[in-house]
């Protein structure tokens, strides 16, 4: 476990690359925050998939390109996780346990992968991801 490591969230992605997000700013700040701080950002490759789909749909096709180019090309210090069959099946008990009808699988997948990995922050403005007693801390 690396006490560094800071999960993000497609919600914390949107915000950062939509500049028209009502969260941008924030985002932005917070970011510079995690930088100072010296996080080693870490997300999956199910968060890229959908950070990719929302981007297109709320911003522009464009900006979604932008995204991957960054997660790609130029996110070296961005650990993208890849999901498994094993982490999804994790996930899929986190879905069977959660009360809501609502609750986004990308999201119980996310929660398995930071437990895996033993990751205990998490970058979102998600509010799914305001859990009583959770075990991380959510920064934003």
């Amino acid at each position: 476990m690396e006490e560094n490591r800071v999960f993000i969230d497609t919600s914390f992605f949107v915000a950062i690359f939509n500049g028209d997000d009502s969260l941008h700013r924030r985002a932005l700040e917070v970011m510079r925050e995690m930088n100072g701080r010296a996080y080693l950002p870490t997300t999956s490759n199910f968060i890229v998939s959908e950070t990719i789909t929302v981007l297109s749909q709320r911003a522009s096709k464009q900006t979604a390109l932008i995204f991957v180019d960054f997660i790609y090309h130029r996110g070296a210090d961005m650990q993208v996780l890849t999901v498994e069959r094993d982490l999804e099946e994790r996930a899929l008990r986190y879905f069977s346990k959660m009360p809501s009808k609502n609750i986004s699988f990308c999201d119980c997948v996310s929660l398995a992968v930071m437990e895996i990995f033993g990751i205990k922050k998490i970058a979102t403005f998600d509010r799914d991801f305001r859990i009583k007693n959770a075990s991380y801390e959510i920064i934003s």
